[in-house]
């Protein structure tokens, strides 16, 4: 989908997330910030990033990304 698609941030949102599931980290957290740069106000985005942040031990940048979210969607 990425192919006929690069500026799906959809697109990359799922493939961040497949790549987590696997603990591919880097890999994810490159998908998962490029869903972000392609679509930088919508918080599902911010908060995957932030998931797999912290799963993957980064908890400094998991919550500045988690703060981020949370300016866009206070009421969640």
């Amino acid at each position: 989908m990425i192919a006929r698609l690069p500026a799906n941030d959809e697109a990359h949102r799922q493939l961040g997330d497949v790549l987590a599931s696997r603990s591919r980290w880097e890999e994810a957290i490159a998908e998962l910030r490029t869903a972000v740069l392609l679509r930088p106000k919508f918080a599902d985005n911010l908060a995957r990033l932030g998931v797999v942040l912290l799963a993957s031990g980064r908890p400094t940048e998991a919550i500045e990304v988690f703060q981020r979210a949370a300016t866009l969607q206070p009421d969640n």
